[in-house]
């Protein structure tokens, strides 16, 4: 008779039982497994792809890969076992997630450093799922908790606005020519800059710095007050 389809245990699953399994057939894809994790190969090439043309950055999963291979390392029981490592990157959906998910525009976090923790934590989350949890497979459940935690993650991560020194903002309230009105502040001008003189400005402020800058200015949007 004909056979069309069988069913197997993914070779996650086989690892996870204590099995065998063909790390060479797994990056190849001529392995069991779900649409889109049978073949290592192809999703790199993917991925390699859309990093050329800037669609995605290295920054998620780089760190995504990285901190679950040393999550291994520490916590997998085999040491540094190559095998045991490789199995783990060619087998499940790590690679699909690192390279295909993390990196939604819309649920990553914005901010360069929050990208970095973002990865950090789903490499974590994916280590703890695999070798202490009950299923082979962890990284949707890795990928969704991260999601819901990455409004806390750019709220820690993002970067300090323009004109601010221990807590306190500079206001701009006006532009003459390449001098720039700043609030003053101990003599000093935020953002470093050294003040060439200080005189009484009627604007919004009774005493102002006068500052100068050697570049253009540049402002975040909301800083600019005229």
């Amino acid at each position: 008779f004909d056979c069309d389809t069988y069913t197997g245990a993914t070779p996650l699953a086989a690892l996870k039982s204590g099995e065998g399994v063909d790390i060479l057939k797994m990056v190849v894809g001529r392995t069991s497994g779900t649409i889109g994790e049978t073949s290592m190969i192809a999703i790199v090439v993917g991925a390699c792809f859309l990093v050329l043309l800037g669609v995605i950055d290295l920054r998620i999963p780089g760190s995504y890969i990285v901190t679950f291979v040393l999550f291994l390392f520490l916590f997998g029981g085999h040491g540094v076992d190559v095998a045991f490592i490789s199995a783990h990157l060619a087998g499940g959906g790590l690679m699909l997630g690192a390279f295909f998910m993390a990196t939604d525009y819309v649920t990553r976090p914005i901010t360069k450093a929050g990208q970095y923790v973002f990865g950090i934590l789903l490499g974590i989350l994916t280590g703890i799922f695999r070798i202490f949890g009950p299923s082979a497979e962890g990284v949707s459940y890795a990928i969704i908790i991260g999601n819901l935690l990455v409004p806390l993650i750019e709220k820690a991560t993002l970067p300090k606005a323009f004109g601010t020194k221990g807590g306190k903002r500079a206001q701009l309230y006006g532009i003459r020519g390449r001098d720039v009105f700043l609030e003053r502040t101990g003599g000093k001008c935020l953002s470093g800059i050294s003040v060439i003189e200080t005189a009484p400005v009627q604007l919004r402020t009774p005493v102002m710095g006068i500052c100068s800058f050697q570049t253009p200015l540049a402002l975040n949007e909301g800083q600019q007050r005229y």
